[in-house]
């Protein structure tokens, strides 16, 4: 009897890795955006913006972050966090 793609036994878990696109010999292949040989966790990090290619975070403190942890003494706080996303919804402007 001659195996079809509709059999589920026909699917090994390798095949189908394959398929979806996952898995060691998936045509799509994580880049190597660190420059050290291999895919690791650090190219995975760098792709998604968390990171740049020294290793350090991306920074993130803006105007407005300075701004609000001046005024409050708990930092960070969900007040601080809530003050920080106004200012910067307004662009570091004051409302009237």
């Amino acid at each position: 009897m001659k195996k079809s793609p509709s059999d589920r036994k026909f699917w090994d878990n390798e095949a189908r890795l394959k398929a979806l696109g996952k898995g060691m010999n998936s045509p799509f292949k994580m880049a190597d955006l660190s420059g050290d040989g291999k895919v690791t966790k650090k190219d995975v990090l760098i792709g998604r913006g968390v990171i740049d290619k020294n290793g350090s975070p991306l920074k993130l403190k803006d105007a407005c972050y300075h701004k609000v942890k001046a005024q409050y003494d708990v930092f960070p706080s969900a007040y601080a966090s809530g003050a920080i996303a106004k200012c910067r919804k307004n662009k570091g402007k004051k409302k009237k």
